[in-house]
């Protein structure tokens, strides 16, 4: 029974690992449990979206009304700060400029530094056919809700459950080597450019 199990699933691992298979395009949630094992149709959309890095780096492009940390206006109140964006709040009260850090590596900090970049690309039209706003905040809290960390998760389809690092398709974890190239930072990840 267990060979049957792996052999139905492994031409989806197969396909989720394969990069070429999508070519540039971003893949919506349910596209993760319906993946085309050919290779020959793109499903998603054009990846746009711009990495924390990006975001750090490019502050006069924040889109209205998010405040970066080290914006020229620096009245405390204008900064905007992660916890009035999602109802999810950190333990910390970290401004959306401060939750881009530690993007690199994986868990929880990684989680919170892609979603903040996929906030403020849907806030400016990059994937807006993809994210929304709400539906960004949405992951980041149904990922806290669910207990955030390690077992933290966001089910995009059916049977796709995408942890911090990991992802799981009915109930089969997925390998993709090093921390922060799978899971919800991962597929965010495949988001930006």
């Amino acid at each position: 029974r267990l060979l049957k199990t792996g052999a139905a699933v492994s031409p989806v691992i197969l396909t989720l690992i394969s990069k070429p298979v999508l070519a540039g395009y971003c893949p919506t949630g349910s596209v993760l449990a319906s993946l085309n094992v050919s290779g020959h149709t793109h499903q998603g959309v054009p990846c746009s979206g711009r990495s924390p890095g990006y975001w750090k780096n490019h502050e006069s492009e924040w889109p209205t009304p998010y405040v970066p940390t080290t914006s020229l206006d620096t009245v405390e109140g204008k900064k905007t700060r992660f916890n009035q964006v999602f109802t999810q709040p950190l333990s910390t009260d970290k401004t959306l400029f401060a939750s881009l850090e530690n993007s690199a590596g994986g868990g929880e900090n990684a989680v919170r530094s892609h979603i903040v970049a996929s906030l403020l690309n849907a806030a400016s039209g990059y994937n807006t056919t993809f994210l929304s706003v709400t539906q960004v905040q949405m992951i980041w809290n149904n990922y806290k809700l669910s207990g955030g960390g390690s077992t933290g998760y966001w089910q995009p389809g059916s049977g796709v459950v995408l942890y911090a690092d990991e992802t799981k398709i009915n109930g089969v974890t997925l390998a993709f080597g090093k921390p922060g190239s799978g899971g919800i930072t991962g597929w965010l990840k495949e988001n930006m450019s």
